[in-house]
């Protein structure tokens, strides 16, 4: 019986590093093209490497949120996917914007570099 539950354990663990490996590589492009685009934007001489920022993704690549901190103050900046264009726009924090996306920011589907370091 303890043979099977450290078998089962080391299963579900090995599926679970596969699944992230899997999301990682199915959002690589769309976030590092987020990365790019936040670097554009920035009105700083300092540019941010993806390891750099916090990043969540919601409903399956729609949003992408970068958290990170420039000079000494938490920036949250939120990229959508625009489907005519194909490309990702900058998505300003107003209030009506977080309502309009509320449903589809409650579905997270990917986290990347958040968390306890």
């Amino acid at each position: 019986m303890k043979k099977n539950v450290i078998f089962l354990f080391i299963v579900l663990m090995i599926s679970g590093c596969q699944n992230s490996n899997e999301l990682k590589q199915r959002f690589d492009s769309a976030i590092n093209e987020v990365v790019l685009l936040e670097n554009k934007n920035l009105k700083t001489d300092e540019k941010f490497n993806r390891g750099d920022f916090g990043i969540a993704v919601y409903s399956e690549g729609k949003y992408i949120e970068l958290i990170y901190d420039l000079n000494n103050e938490q920036v949250e900046s939120l990229y959508k996917y625009n489907d005519d264009e194909k490309v990702y726009k900058h998505y300003p924090h107003t209030q009506e914007n977080l309502e309009e996306a509320q449903v589809d920011l409650e579905k997270l589907s990917y986290t990347e570099n958040i968390g306890l370091k």
